[in-house]
């Protein structure tokens, strides 16, 4: 396990997505920032050992960078994450700096009046992940929530 493992997995959580066919358990990543497909991609390589790094793709239909790559233990590991991120810890804990990174590259943003990064999501389990990644290196962080609309 190493920060690339804790960056493709923090990532993952906010922008990635599993296919699942006879022969195939795709761990992938679909995104409309082209360096950050391309970064997913090297952390995936160096955390599957593979020497070369996975290469985005354009993808017209949805206008995204699509990065993918063939796992079944990966595969397996984030099927489980999927319901319950709180499973991952054990894999971010020992870089919490990365998986936080991968997750805001995914998933946050910048209100810059307000001096503020920010993230949303409905899923409540892994804000409080993230919280509790964000609490071990030292950062303070507020949750508010807001009500759904009708």
């Amino acid at each position: 396990m190493g920060p690339e493992l804790a960056y493709v997995l923090g990532a993952w959580l906010g922008d990635g997505s599993l296919v699942h066919s006879r022969y195939r358990h795709c761990v992938r990543l679909s995104v409309r920032d082209r360096d950050f497909a391309e970064e997913w991609g090297r952390c995936l390589a160096i955390a599957l050992g593979r020497t070369r790094p996975y290469t985005p793709r354009w993808e017209k239909s949805s206008r995204r960078w699509l990065v993918e790559a063939n796992s079944i233990l990966l595969y397996k590991l984030l099927k489980k994450a999927a319901d319950h991120p709180w499973i991952l810890l054990p894999y971010l804990k020992s870089y919490p700096q990365k998986g936080c990174k991968g997750f805001f590259d995914a998933e946050g943003s910048v209100v810059v009046r307000n001096y503020r990064i920010v993230t949303a999501n409905t899923n409540r389990d892994l804000i409080n992940l993230i919280g509790s990644l964000l609490r071990s290196i030292g950062i303070r962080f507020k949750i508010y929530e807001e009500e759904r609309g009708t």
